[in-house]
């Protein structure tokens, strides 16, 4: 005697799809929400505030974070940060940036700057405030380098301004920075500039130095945020 074999009805099948739907989504929503709390994290905790730390220098002090041997570097002032890094130094005395901030303006960088990096940095507990891991969707994990220098153009007369310098930031990431700045994504105006992206480290062959020269100006469209290509950000500064 034959059996019959029973399949499954076109409104079992619906529902089964309609579940793993609803998983898929949630899984999705909960990857943005993860990267959106990232993103934040990076932006007010790191990227915010090493630009809160060189506008309150100036306004303490009246000169530039890392302008001069008076400011944490080495030479003379002329109202520009020098690009060099944003933890240098071993934390105290005049030859550091962390030492300076806390001795000129009363800042303990140490406390204000948030940073995921912990390995050899200045700080007392190694935490390396110049440096901060963040998660772009298509770059996977990278790290991001702040360095207080300032950016230059070919153009006449010369474009020269002060700024945070971000170097490989996760394109997806700086267009987020961006947005949360300036409101559009758009990195040729306003206080975020994108200084171009690149396949390899984000610094387009720039110096490590943070001084943006030649050709390419700060101020590029395309963050390039399909790639994995990693970008250099300058958020700009008012003095």
């Amino acid at each position: 005697m034959l059996r019959s074999k029973k399949g499954f009805t076109l409104i079992e099948i619906a529902v089964v799809i309609m579940i793993i739907g609803i998983i898929i989504g949630a899984v999705m929503k909960g990857k943005d929400i993860a990267r959106t709390a990232q993103v934040k994290d990076f932006l007010q905790g790191f990227a915010g505030k090493w630009k809160a730390v060189a506008e309150t220098y100036y306004d303490r002090v009246g000169q530039e974070l890392s302008d001069g041997s008076k400011n944490g570097n080495t030479g003379s002032s002329d109202g520009y940060m020098d690009g060099i890094s944003a933890d240098s130094g071993n934390g105290s005395g005049s030859s550091s940036i962390i030492g300076v901030a806390k001795l000129n303006a009363g800042m303990n960088l140490c406390d204000i700057v948030k940073s995921n990096v912990i390995q050899g940095g200045a700080c007392s507990n190694q935490k390396d405030i110049a440096n901060f891991r963040v998660t772009g969707e298509t770059a996977g994990i990278v790290t991001v380098t702040a360095i207080l220098g300032n950016y230059k153009s070919t153009n006449t007369p010369t474009d020269q301004r002060n700024a945070v310098i971000l170097q490989g930031v996760p394109g997806d990431v700086a267009e987020a920075i961006d947005k949360a700045y300036d409101g559009i994504p758009d990195g040729t105006i306003g206080v975020v500039l994108n200084c171009g992206c690149s396949s390899s480290n984000g610094n387009l062959g720039r110096s490590a130095t943070g001084f943006i020269n030649g050709s390419t100006v700060c101020g590029q469209n395309d963050y390039d945020t399909t790639t994995g290509n990693l970008c250099t950000v300058a958020l700009t500064l008012d003095h």
